[in-house]
């Protein structure tokens, strides 16, 4: 998300279709990386609370050779920057992983409605026997919050658990 000069959040749906439009996708999504990795790293005590940050990128980014010097240059000149705790979100692309992405939005009444706990739970139950750690994104109420805690996932991102910033995820309690 990007806040404006009046104090206003825009989420990422609302500018990077007129980034790509215009052809500047990939250095918004290069200030991002930098701006998430500088903030990890002058932050400390973010970043030991931090279980995963997640940067998501564009296919076309990612090869980009500007991109990895970023990356480069910010593990070179942060050493306290725990690679092992970043990892990246490559959109358009079917890739080895090992996280799974649930969208939230897609289990609206989770805690309320058995159809969507059945189908969470069978969504949980795959990730889980491709050994794969589940980050549950979107998650905008504590009810959700607390429905997907207890089915055993290991990340939760959203609204209700922290204002987007560039440090996103946390270890659900």
């Amino acid at each position: 998300a990007l806040e404006d000069e009046e104090g206003f959040w825009a989420e990422p749906e609302t500018f990077l279709p007129v980034a790509k439009r215009t052809g500047h996708a990939a250095e918004v999504e290069r200030w991002a990386l930098k701006s998430t990795l500088d903030h990890l790293s002058r932050n400390r005590e973010v970043l030991s609370r931090v279980g995963l940050c997640c940067i998501p990128l564009s296919p076309h980014t990612v090869g980009d050779s500007a991109t990895l010097e970023v990356l480069a240059n910010a593990l070179q000149e942060n050493p306290q920057l725990e690679s092992f705790k970043i990892c990246f979100v490559l959109g358009e692309e079917t890739l080895p992983a090992d996280f799974c992405c649930i969208d939230s939005r897609h289990y609206k009444n989770l805690a309320n409605d058995a159809v969507d706990r059945i189908m969470a739970d069978s969504a949980i139950s795959v990730a889980h026997s491709l050994q794969r750690k589940i980050i549950v994104c979107e998650i905008s109420d504590e009810s959700a919050r607390d429905a997907w805690s207890q089915m055993g996932v290991d990340y939760l991102e959203g609204p209700i658990i922290a204002r987007p910033s560039p440090v996103v995820f946390t270890i659900p309690s």
